[in-house]
């Protein structure tokens, strides 16, 4: 069993060797403003996978709302002090309020909202304008001190989005003058900054941005 490991290992890092990985060293473009805000009249909630995300969009920014299924036993709850169910609604869960619960096999399920900041206070992420048109933005995800971009386009009863998609042995970025490379471990991750000609090129390439996610208007 050891020897099969080694080898499947050997095998994993000779495919390793010669993968790229592609950041920006900046938030793009660079000749854009970064806003925290989008025009009033595509503020709203937008729902996709049945409602099970929400992309909320608002005065302080925009935000992914998700929902965690987490459950207790029916046991847990008789002998604490801290939870109770009463009328299918657990208490104690959720500071100052209940939630939604509902029995099976011997253990209370119950969802829990998260809301993530993805733009706005508290978050490096940046929201540019394409400069291409008035309802599309670049999303410049902050990671590890540098940038992956992805488009996000309102309409006026859904929004999409659109994020790199790449293989890694990719030449798509090669004419991209300025970059650097740093040696990771079995990757070589290239850190690119591309002037605003260079940037706008990429935007035109279609095989390099794929549409992620379709998120559905409901307020």
């Amino acid at each position: 069993m050891k020897i099969i490991g080694l080898i499947a290992s050997l095998i994993l890092t000779f495919f390793s060797i010669g993968q790229k990985s592609y950041y920006f060293s900046e938030a793009l473009p660079s000749n854009q403003k970064a806003q925290s805000v989008v025009d009033k009249k595509w503020h709203g909630k937008y729902a996709v996978n049945n409602g099970k995300n929400i992309l909320e969009v608002n005065s302080d920014g925009v935000f992914m709302v998700s929902t965690t299924i987490s459950s207790i036993s029916r046991e847990e709850i008789r002998e604490s002090t801290k939870y109770d169910v009463r009328d299918n609604y657990i208490f104690g869960v959720v500071i100052n309020d209940s939630l939604p619960c509902v029995l099976e096999d011997e253990r209370y399920f119950f969802g829990i909202r998260n809301k993530d900041v993805i733009v706005g206070a508290g978050s490096k992420n940046e929201l540019r304008p394409s400069g291409r048109v008035a309802n599309e933005f670049i999303l410049n995800t902050y990671e590890n001190g540098y940038f992956l971009p992805s488009i996000i386009r309102f309409e006026t009863k859904n929004i999409s989005t659109a994020q790199l998609d790449y293989d890694f042995e990719t030449t798509v970025f090669d004419f991209i003058q300025e970059k650097k490379s740093v040696q990771g471990q079995n990757i070589e991750i290239i850190i690119l900054k591309p002037d605003v000609s260079e940037f706008n090129a990429l935007l035109k390439d279609v095989t390099i941005f794929s549409i992620l996610d379709e998120f559905k208007k409901t307020k």
